[in-house]
């Protein structure tokens, strides 16, 4: 689309993942607000070139799997919490939440944040917030709402970046917020390879960088915080819900990938 990075053209393929997995298999998603914004979009930016139904799945799965990390959050904390949403692009998550007084902020460079508004409303709790993620501006803003709980959640976000790159934003996450918690999802280097080769195919020119094989060896290069385990392996959810709705190559990628632990999601939390 026109006026948008490299990288923030891929904000398509998990808005397409959405909207497949709604119309195909919506037990493990119903994003209706994806559906509502369809029409307004060009469907060669939908329409990803070579992409299975496992490509298709897998940032519905992400999606999914967020969404349960999120509204545990909101259900432990309850009160004076920001979520906040990096590298929204047209993420729709927020209008399935339920937000309660608790505030959202969807944080894209400007030009993606101007397509967010001509297609899905900021209201009430709900704010866009056109910076740079790796600047201090959305920060500011995001403190003069005086959250006493901050979580910061990344979904596809970081792997288009360097892992210095994004050891050190985390660092500066902790150093800003007394009580917050970063969820990303990332791969192993395995998983990486596999990842850039499906994006490759779906017509995107774009190369991914980031990965975490180690998740406590990464999570230890930081002080003061711990470690969120996950109780389920990345595709399992998925493989118990709408398993026999899949081709055997979905589901024998998926088990590949769980038995691996290609795909993960790491929660880090820090409180003071």
């Amino acid at each position: 689309m026109k006026g948008l990075s490299v990288i923030s053209e891929t904000l398509f393929i998990p808005l397409a993942g959405r909207i497949y997995v709604s119309k195909q298999h919506p037990k493990l998603l119903n994003d209706t607000k994806a559906l509502e914004i369809e029409s307004q979009i060009d469907k060669e930016y939908l329409s990803l070139k070579h992409a299975d139904e496992y490509s298709l799945l897998a940032s519905a799965v992400r999606n999914s799997n967020f969404y349960r990390i999120i509204q545990a959050y909101l259900n432990e904390k309850q009160h004076d919490v920001a979520i906040i949403n990096l590298g929204s692009g047209l993420d729709t998550t927020c209008y399935r939440m339920n937000l309660g007084s608790n505030n959202w902020f969807d944080v894209d460079l400007e030009n993606v944040i101007e397509m967010r508004r001509r297609m899905l409303s900021e209201n009430g709790n709900i704010h866009f917030l056109a910076a740079s993620v790796f600047e201090d501006e959305w920060i500011k803003i995001v403190k003069e709402f005086h959250p006493r709980n901050v979580l910061v959640v990344a979904m596809g976000f970081f792997y288009y970046f360097e892992k210095a790159k994004i050891v050190d934003f985390i660092d500066k996450i902790f150093s800003s917020f007394a009580n917050v918690d970063v969820a990303f999802d990332t791969v192993s280097k395995a998983g990486l390879f596999v990842s850039n080769k499906i994006v490759s195919q779906m017509g995107k020119k774009v190369i991914m960088h980031f990965y975490v094989n180690d998740t406590d060896k990464f999570a230890n290069s930081y002080a003061n915080h711990t470690v969120c385990i996950p109780e389920e392996r990345f595709y399992t959810r998925t493989l118990n819900q709408i398993g026999s709705e899949l081709k055997l190559k979905t589901r024998l990628f998926m088990k590949i990938s769980n038995w691996l632990n290609m795909v993960k999601i790491v929660h880090l939390k820090r409180e003071n």
